[in-house]
């Protein structure tokens, strides 16, 4: 079994910065403000109908991706006491407008799909809500943006009974359009991102000159 040896505070290469002077406070200052609104991650806020269609498909790549999993074995664990008044799944809160139009997906772990439902409050209807906007889901699961932009203050969730049900859809996200598993997709919106940055000449720090009588002695 591997053990450390010693742990250094510095080393030739690379050191922290002065913990007493430096280091940022983790401090608890309480509770923070709820986020009652945020913008999209890709910056497009309108949802237009014709993508309906190309939403549905990688949505139903999302729910096979799904199956079996974590989320999909926590709702099937669930008994009839864990919801009460309310569906047992999860559904998708998918902004679509400025005005504060949405589109609701709901999981259907049986059918292994993500249908569209007539919820206008799936906040009081489903035991658990994912929220985020429509363009920055779409624009996700098709690896246009980053991995880890939905965790950033682009998205929300509600969680009815958090007790009885553990959810937290971004690491199953995360897995989801992960490079290893999305190789072809996630190197095209490198590309894109590589060749909109500027030109620039890579610059390399030469080592210190070393001298013969050195180099020999060694």
């Amino acid at each position: 079994m591997a053990r450390s040896c010693n742990v250094d505070e510095e080393s030739p290469f690379v050191r922290a910065l002065p913990r007493d002077q430096r280091w940022p406070s983790r401090r608890f200052v309480g509770d923070v403000p709820w986020l009652d609104t945020y913008p999209p991650a890709c910056g497009r806020r309108t949802f237009p109908e014709e993508e309906l269609e190309a939403l549905d498909h990688e949505l139903a790549a999302l729910a096979t991706h799904l199956y079996g999993r974590d989320l999909f074995r926590r709702l099937y664990s669930l008994t009839a006491a864990d919801t009460p008044g309310r569906r047992p799944t999860v559904a998708l809160a998918l902004l679509a407008d400025e005005s504060g139009g949405a589109y609701v997906f709901e999981y259907a772990p049986d059918a292994c799909r993500f249908v569209p439902a007539e919820s206008t409050d799936p906040v009081s209807d489903y035991l658990a809500v994912f929220e985020c906007w429509a363009t920055d889901l779409l624009a996700f699961l098709r690896c246009e943006i980053s991995s880890t932009a939905l965790g950033f203050a682009y998205s929300r969730l509600w969680n009815a009974n958090p007790s009885a049900f553990q959810f937290n859809l971004q690491p199953s996200l995360f897995e989801y359009v992960h490079p290893l598993r999305m190789p072809d997709r996630c190197l095209a919106t490198y590309r894109r991102t590589v060749s909109a940055l500027p030109a620039s000449t890579p610059q390399v720090t030469a080592a210190r000159a070393v001298s013969a009588n050195a180099a020999v002695r060694a």
